[in-house]
């Protein structure tokens, strides 16, 4: 019974989702069907003529004035000599206009009329972007319909113009009709021109035409609307803008041209042009069409923060950082700008003023969360850690659906170690942008460092799978099969990855420590050779081939490629160590000896290279100095018993083999089966003519290692 009541409750909770969502669907069509009741009669049809009477345009208007004041837009009546507006029950032909724009690319038509149904006019200073929207037109010049959708987006073209984004289908013919917001209100003009704008749209902001609604002067057609539409700069500068929402970013770039060679001097387009290659990358010319737009509008504040949008985008910060300056300067309360600066100012590691330049950018926009993730930026580059953190939790606040600020806060997580709490940070990422390969690529690298390689792998896989020729996620990938000994899905990741790329440098050093640790010393060279290639000026590179050389038994080889790698680095300690040991390998002991003490300049406390140090003096027969060497590397390791055992051999060439005893027992100590200590230890008691002593090391020999111990049994009885 238990488990049929929660069933009952599980369909109980379906069925009030159900109902839920047919609610709200209801309520939505409820909306709808309420607007276009109280709206449609005041929206009207309008079709133009040529002097011979043959049809030109259509297009949609709505009615302001009770008296026959229709709003639409420019391009619908332009070149045409007869205007004919169709009410719901009646044609009427235009007498003229009250105004004309064709800057904004609209019209206000007057027909002969009285008691006409009017809209209702909003402000778009009280809207908000997600808001629901509709559009009310006569596609085609059929019936009026509706069609629904949100408000995408608020766009501020110049200091004096905004233009509004949504997502409402347009069809042809609904150009120049009403944009309406939730409560039936008119807040912007449909401007269409194209036919295939997908489903990203734009409008005027009715508060263009609002003030001239109550206009009575007249002017003729003749007067108000010259020539075609397509003749002016600005229809090619609306073409442009709308290619431009919809992603469409050449044609656009091409539609901008063909309105700059009507209007050379037209600002406007050029800034537009800038923005549009920028979205391709093409930067260079980004620059050259801003530059232009501030030549011909100096004062063209907009035109100067996209101007150092473009710098900072080709890593020239000192310019980018001038452009906003200007920007600020001819508006002070430009958000961005200040925003902008804030990352140029990181670009040139002037973090403290990068600090300054996002917190004025919060302080004129407090709600403006990607200036505090750029403000969070900045105090991690100082080390001010939990500073950061409070930015970035502070961005997620304003914006929970900022990814940026999620990937941030992982960061910083990650980077304190604290890569649990990374991994959330980038799930939430994943969250909002699912098929993001760089977030899954940073939760792989959060589970590695927790040693978590199987989690690592699947992270990595999901990025691959998202983004197939991720090169960087193939090198990730191997490194987490190493850390799972999978060594041949290793390789397997680290060709694909060269496969895809090159010159990927860390994939072929990633093949070279894997070829090293399976002892395959000629791959891991050639690997490494490669690697040295792609980044020559890489000390890196050097070390790793030096150390394949040296594994391969080439120490010429290996010594150079040391030497490259100290000139490259010259505090490199561990190709100084390293270039030590292939001199000693090699029989120089007194350039081992050289190598050996640059290590030690640099890390004092270095281990290895006091010990080695030692024993290439012994070799050289410089007992005093590698009796000092020794001694060094016990005070380090004081737990060395090779390092004692060695002492006490150094010991006994020098006859000292009191001492020598000493330093055997010693290690004997630290090791208690250590087999060549306890054989020196009986070869110096015999010394000693203590064979009594001696004897004693050969019983314990005799368990340890059966050949030292005949070996000492005949020094004792010879």
């Amino acid at each position: 019974m238990g488990c049929l009541k929660f069933k009952i409750k599980m369909n109980q909770t379906v069925i009030l989702n159900i109902l839920f969502l047919f609610l709200s669907l209801q309520l939505a069509f409820a909306d709808a069907e309420k607007i276009f009741r109280e709206n449609s009669k005041a929206v009207v049809f309008i079709a133009t003529y040529d002097k011979d009477n043959k049809p030109i345009a259509m297009g949609s208007g709505f009615i302001v004035r009770a008296d026959g004041a229709v709003v639409t837009n420019y391009h619908v009546v332009s070149d045409a000599v007869k205007i004919v507006v169709a009410t719901s029950n009646k044609f009427m032909v235009a007498e003229g206009f009250l105004h004309a724009d064709k800057e904004n690319d609209l019209v206000i038509l007057k027909i002969k009329a009285n008691s006409l149904p009017t809209v209702k006019i909003g402000d778009i200073k009280n809207v908000n972007i997600g808001e629901k929207v509709y559009v009310i037109g006569s596609p085609e010049g059929l019936e009026n319909t509706i069609s629904d959708g949100i408000l995408s987006g608020i766009r501020e073209m110049t200091l004096n113009q905004k233009i509004l984004q949504f997502t409402a289908p347009v069809s042809p013919g609904s150009s120049g009709g009403p944009l309406f917001n939730k409560n039936g209100e008119v807040i912007g003009i449909v401007t269409s021109l194209l036919e295939d704008s997908q489903n990203i749209n734009f409008a005027m902001p009715i508060n263009l035409v609002k003030n001239k609604f109550l206009s009575k002067k007249l002017m003729t057609l003749k007067d108000a609307v010259k020539e075609n539409y397509k003749k002016y700069p600005e229809y090619w500068f609306y073409i442009g803008y709308q290619h431009d929402i919809n992603e469409r970013y050449q044609e656009a770039i091409e539609a901008y041209k063909q309105g700059l060679k009507i209007k050379p001097n037209y600002a406007d387009a050029y800034n537009q042009l800038g923005i549009a290659y920028s979205k391709l990358d093409r930067q260079e010319e980004a620059i050259v069409a801003f530059k232009k737009a501030i030549k011909f509008k100096p004062d063209f504040a907009e035109a100067y923060y996209n101007l150092g949008l473009a710098y900072n985008r080709t890593s020239k910060y000192k310019e980018s950082v001038e452009a906003y300056k200007q920007a600020i300067k001819i508006k002070p309360d430009l958000a961005e700008a200040y925003n902008g600066l804030s990352i140029s100012y990181g670009g040139l590691s002037k973090y403290q003023e990068a600090v300054e330049a996002a917190k004025q950018a919060i302080k004129i926009n407090p709600a403006y969360a990607e200036a505090y993730s750029i403000l969070g930026l900045a105090y991690n580059k100082l080390g001010r850690y939990q500073e950061a953190i409070d930015a970035y939790k502070q961005a997620i606040m304003i914006n929970p659906d900022l990814t940026l600020a999620h990937k941030f806060l992982g960061d910083v997580y990650r980077d304190l170690g604290r890569s649990q709490e990374a991994i959330e940070a980038y799930k939430q990422e994943i969250k909002i942008k699912p098929d993001y390969a760089d977030a899954h690529l940073n939760i792989g690298v959060s589970y590695y460092l927790l040693g978590m390689y199987r989690e690592a792998v699947e992270a990595f896989k999901q990025t691959i799978k998202i983004k197939p020729d991720y090169e960087l996620a193939y090198f990730k990938l191997g490194r987490s099969y190493v850390g799972l000994n999978l060594l041949r899905e290793a390789k397997e990741s680290y060709n694909q990855a060269i496969k895809i790329n090159p010159d990927c440098e860390i994939a072929y050093q990633g093949l070279g420590l894997l070829y090293g640790e399976l002892g395959m010393h000629k791959e891991a060279t050639e690997a490494f050779k490669q690697a040295r290639r792609i980044t020559p000026n890489d000390a890196e590179n050097h070390y790793n081939l030096g150390v394949s050389y040296e594994g391969l038994g080439a120490y010429k080889e290996a010594i150079e490629a040391f030497k490259q790698a100290i000139k490259i680095k010259p505090d490199y300690v561990n190709a100084h160590y390293n270039l030590g040991v292939s001199y000693a390998k090699s029989g120089g002991y007194q350039e081992a000896i050289e190598a050996y003490k640059q290590v030690v300049n640099i890390e004092p406390e270095h281990y290895y290279a006091h010990y080695n140090l030692g024993f290439s003096y012994l070799q050289l027969g410089i007992y005093n100095e590698a009796i000092e060497a020794y001694k060094k590397a016990i005070g380090i390791k004081s737990d060395s018993y090779w390092a004692y055992n060695d002492l006490g051999f150094t010991y006994e060439k020098l006859n000292l083999y009191q001492e020598a005893i000493e330093a055997y027992k010693q290690s004997i100590k630290i090791k208690p089966d250590f087999a060549i200590a306890h054989l020196n230890l009986g070869l110096s008691y015999i010394a000693m003519n203590d064979k009594d002593s001696a004897a004693d090391e050969y019983k314990i020999l005799k368990n340890l290692n059966p050949e030292m111990a005949d070996k000492l049994f005949n020094e004792i009885y010879k």
